[in-house]
């Protein structure tokens, strides 16, 4: 079954903070497999006229010398692309797949409101949406960090390793509690 986790880097934290990069990947949900990828830059210029908002401790994170190349990257790549174009591109990137992102909500609030979309008209059934940090919590998983950091596709990638290893907890915990009860 295919299925998409998403990754955004933005420069707040409310869900009208300006976004500078957005990043789907789709894959198989039973072995992990990458399957296709999407990472769009966005024009910032135009959220800023639009009255989207960046916050200042948010912007002093991005230019820390740790993480600004990484930020520096995103904002000065070719091929950037307008909010509208994102939105277009992104809707028939995950057509009603099953979306998994790593921010509780942040990731789907922002781009809800960075897209105008509601319920009825975002490219995933509002019952499938899946918190990925809630199941690492629940499996007793620390994220991994083999990946670029904030990097939106390199993100994506690492979740889903992270994802995967969730499932295998999962899998072998019911493998265990089934031989329990039969034996």
């Amino acid at each position: 079954m295919k299925e998409v986790m998403i990754d955004i880097e933005y420069f707040g934290k409310g869900p009208n903070t300006v976004v500078f990069q957005i990043a789907a990947v789709t894959f198989d949900g039973g072995t992990g497999e990458l399957l296709d990828f999407l990472s769009l830059n966005l024009y910032i210029d135009d959220q800023l006229r639009e009255g989207r908002t960046v916050e200042a401790s948010t912007l002093a994170f991005w230019l820390d010398p740790k993480i600004s190349q990484v930020a520096k990257t995103a904002l000065e790549a070719e091929g950037k692309v307008s909010v509208t174009r994102a939105k277009e591109t992104l809707h028939a990137f995950i057509k009603n797949y099953p979306v998994y992102h790593s921010r509780g909500l942040d990731d789907i609030t922002i781009l809800k409101d960075l897209f105008n979309w509601d319920d009825d008209t975002t490219p995933w059934k509002y019952n499938q949406t899946r918190d990925l940090r809630g199941t690492m919590q629940e499996c007793g998983l620390s994220p991994n960090y083999d990946i670029v950091q904030h990097n939106a596709l390199s993100d994506c990638e690492g979740q889903i390793k992270d994802l995967m290893r969730c499932r295998e907890i999962i899998r072998v915990g019911c493998e265990r509690a089934l031989e329990s009860f039969i034996g």
